[in-house]
């Protein structure tokens, strides 16, 4: 009887310390939020769209309105819909590098992090901007939001504008 009742203890010690733990690895503050941009722009450096498109999470729902020398267009994008256009994107940008022989320069400006009271999710307000050379610069702005599962940052939701110029 006493070991029965000491292994009922010591299980439910550990599924509470299991909970703490899962607890722990789920909330955010900004030292992570602007961890998972610079592991961003490393990615984007490296024209790496498989870890890019690890940063979504499943649920992912992306809106961006993009204005270029073709007019305005609206774009909604799930998940799998968004790591196609990053493979595609990546596969584009560095054929271009290759070609022009220019490395793109980027620039992220997190303007705000919001963080909800639970420090499960964070709304961040940022710009980006991205040139190739003299000829190509792609500006954004807009908002993310980001949650944490079990230590993984993942942007469940985008909303940007951007804006394509070519001189």
């Amino acid at each position: 009887m006493k070991k029965m009742v000491a292994m009922v203890v010591v299980l439910l010690l550990l599924t509470v310390g299991f909970q703490m733990f899962r607890s722990n690895m789920s909330k955010l503050d900004e030292e992570l939020v602007y961890a998972y941009y610079q592991k961003n722009i490393n990615a984007t450096r490296r024209f790496d769209a498989k870890t890019l498109c690890s940063m979504y999470d499943q649920k992912y729902r992306g809106v961006d309105v993009s204005r270029g020398p073709r007019g305005e267009e609206r774009i909604t994008m799930s998940r799998r819909e968004a790591c196609e256009s990053l493979d595609e994107s990546m596969a584009m940008m560095k054929k271009l590098v290759s070609k022009t022989r220019i490395e793109p320069d980027f620039k992220y400006t997190i303007e705000s992090v919001s963080i909800s009271p639970d420090r499960k999710q964070a709304i961040v307000k940022l710009r980006a901007t991205m040139r190739i050379g003299k000829k190509l610069t792609v500006t954004s702005s807009g908002t993310e939001t980001l949650i944490r599962r079990m230590g993984d940052i993942r942007s469940v939701s985008s909303d940007t504008k951007s804006t394509v110029s070519m001189r």
